[in-house]
């Protein structure tokens, strides 16, 4: 038998994350999902080049907490 997660509107408010906290609007959530898209193909720019010197390997680790902080949001 394969289990399935309530909808958000039938779980009790008191058992839910408080989502206003995080984003103020429905809309702002996607926005900030969409610059995390938009950030992901950014990537390839380090492929094959993390040895090349360590600025680039800075620059990418610097990059990746930078997109990791939106992402823990």
């Amino acid at each position: 038998m394969k289990a399935t997660l309530p909808l958000r509107k039938e779980v009790n408010v008191n058992d839910t994350w408080k989502l206003e906290d995080l984003f103020e609007t429905d809309e702002a959530c996607k926005e900030a999902l969409y610059e995390i898209e938009r950030q992901i193909p950014l990537y390839a720019k380090y492929k094959g080049h993390l040895s090349d010197s360590a600025e680039c390997l800075y620059e990418c680790i610097q990059f990746d907490e930078s997109v990791g902080r939106k992402i823990d949001m």
